[in-house]
């Protein structure tokens, strides 16, 4: 009765809103806006080594530079509801289009020190796109969470194969430096922005994120949230998923370049990895949420992208292109479910926004590790055998929460 009592009042407080901003107008917004989410830190990955060479720097630097977005994860998802609470949902998201366009033109003046600039800026303006777009759909669609979540999910990987696969060829078509290459993709974010604009016509009739309460640290929605242990599998859930993409995106150029993989399908493969991905994204992100419990994805997802792991791990350079897309499969279905358990996990906008941001603020702590400590392995192994071991067991860890996290219970449950 609770649950439906919360429902109604959801949809009726976002009737208004909707009646101005048209269900195909959000689409287009949540698509434009959600494929900037991964390029700025994506496309850095194909001209890693141009950079390296550039500056100078050794491959821990290297990993350095894809993890400082991260680090702006974990120092601001907890903030931004509050942030949101006082600007609105709206503008927030769009003042965070304007950040990351920033961090674009930022990189393109030389030196480590600009580089590490612009990244920070990417990603302050990439952390307001993560918790806010989900909350937005909970607020405003909550019937149609299920496809618009999808929308979001897919856009996700779109971004990322985009830039991977594209950045190269932009840069060998116009003759460009590896800086100005990247750059390129800012182009995407006017874009975004463009589409968010019929977002910032508003009534007023929605509610914004719910203020806080009494609860943990002065900020959760929900009395006890981080002392709850389906919020911590929901949270290490994102954080293995996390920390295995970025990871991934960040050197799997280079772990198939060792194995005796071409430049060219090195960079095809991560591309692969995110096209594979799309489809069960796509799926699961439809589907798992017409189901009262989730098990039945969140485990066999993580199960198969331990796979794909494993086999670059036993048999590096046989079967590449195999195992890629096995892994590319389990991220797609890992993915769509880290991103989709604090809205399944939380009946209220206002615990959706407060879970997603305690799930992003902690995986992103422990996932941020990952490509620097992928490149300090290399440094001191000479190779990626034990960075490939240490992601299967991440993996395995991923599964284990996976039971939790995937079941019919909500964190909010007690307090309705």
């Amino acid at each position: 009765m609770a649950e439906q009592l919360i429902q109604n009042e959801t949809e009726v407080a976002a009737a208004g809103r909707r009646w101005i901003v048209p269900m195909w107008v959000a689409t287009i917004a949540v698509a434009c806006v959600g494929l900037n989410l991964r390029p700025g830190i994506t496309a850095v990955a194909p001209v890693l080594d141009q950079a390296r060479a550039d500056l100078g720097v050794s491959s821990t630097v290297a990993g350095l530079v894809t993890t400082t977005p991260l680090l702006c994860f974990v120092v601001l998802s907890s903030r931004v509801p509050r942030v949101a609470r006082r600007w609105g949902l709206e503008r927030t998201v769009m003042a965070a289009m304007g950040v990351l366009a920033l961090g674009f033109a930022v990189r393109m003046i030389p030196g480590i020190a600009a580089l590490f600039v612009g990244m920070v800026l990417i990603g302050v303006g990439i952390v307001g796109g993560n918790i806010l777009l989900p909350t937005v759909i909970k607020r405003d669609y909550p019937r149609q969470s299920g496809g618009l979540m999808a929308i979001y999910t897919a856009s996700l990987f779109v971004g990322p194969a985009l830039a991977a696969g594209l950045t190269l060829p932009i840069q060998h078509a116009f003759d460009l430096d590896w800086r100005a290459a990247i750059s390129t993709w800012g182009l995407l974010v006017v874009v975004g922005a463009l589409s968010w604009l019929p977002m910032l016509r508003t009534r007023g009739a929605a509610p914004e994120v719910a203020a806080p309460t009494s609860g943990e640290r002065g900020t959760a929605a929900v009395p006890g949230l981080w002392r709850m242990p389906l919020a911590w599998a929901v949270t290490l859930y994102f954080a293995a998923n996390s920390l295995v993409f970025y990871t991934v995106s960040a050197w799997l150029p280079e772990i198939l370049v060792a194995g005796g993989v071409s430049t060219s399908v090195a960079g095809f493969a991560l591309s692969l990895t995110s096209i594979v991905a799309l489809v069960p994204a796509l799926l699961v992100a439809v589907f798992a949420p017409r189901r009262r419990h989730q098990l039945w994805v969140t485990v066999p997802g993580a199960v198969v992208t331990g796979v794909g792991l494993l086999g670059m791990l036993i048999v590096p350079g046989t079967g590449t292109l195999l195992w890629v897309v096995i892994l590319g499969v389990g991220i797609g279905v890992t993915s769509a479910m880290a991103f989709s358990l604090p809205v399944l996990r939380a009946r209220s906008h206002g615990s959706t926004a407060e879970l997603n941001g305690m799930a992003q603020t902690v995986g992103y702590a422990m996932s941020a590790s990952g490509p620097v400590l992928a490149g300090l392995l290399h440094d001191l192994t000479g190779g990626w055998t034990a960075l490939l071991a240490a992601l299967v067991a991440v993996a395995a860890m991923q599964a284990i929460c996976g039971r939790r996290a995937g079941a019919d219970v909500h964190v909010d449950a007690t307090a309705t």
